[in-house]
């Protein structure tokens, strides 16, 4: 009777452990299943029909082509301090609109850069340790710039101007 008792137990236990195998892989189907269902309706499931109609009846913007140049070797200058003298090293690019003003920077390049060099020499050392002074030299450099363009080409060309590396020693 023993024996009965202690084979109805271990059959049991085997079942329950397949029941409860079972019911963990159902789990992590239906939970799998779920994520996929609200991925799909949160990264806009929208039918094909319902894209068409939109898609018709709304006007389609057209990006313009950005293109960036940088100017190839950094502008070093001599800044004059209170105590001593520094060294100040500014890399420098150009957000433009086409190829053609590209064209026109890389034609005017040694103009442009000994423009640049002249007006970094005569900022003072406060001014180029603050950020506004920064900011004001990025400000007077693009006008700077559209000037001279303007002069040259008889088109600034330029949107924007950039320091991508600003180095004072």
């Amino acid at each position: 009777m023993a024996k009965e008792d202690l084979e109805l137990d271990l059959a049991e236990g085997e079942e329950g452990k397949k029941g409860k195998s079972k019911l963990l892989i159902i789990i992590v189907v239906l939970v799998l299943c779920g994520g996929g269902a609200a991925a799909f309706f949160l990264m806009g499931g929208e039918s094909s029909e319902e894209t068409a109609t939109t898609d018709e009846s709304a006007p389609v913007a057209v990006q313009e082509e950005v293109i960036y140049y940088r100017i190839p070797n950094p502008i070093v200058a001599n800044i004059p301090g209170k105590k001593r003298g520094r060294v100040m090293q500014l890399k420098v690019a150009f957000q433009l609109k086409s190829k053609v003003a590209e064209d026109a920077i890389k034609k005017h390049l040694p103009v442009l850069t000994n423009k640049l060099l002249i007006m970094i020499s005569s900022l003072s050392e406060e001014e180029l340790l603050s950020k506004e002074g920064k900011i004001k030299l990025k400000e007077d450099a693009l006008t700077l710039v559209r000037e001279t363009m303007q002069e040259r080409e008889n088109d600034p060309t330029i949107e924007k101007i950039l320091f991508t590396s600003l180095v004072m020693q």
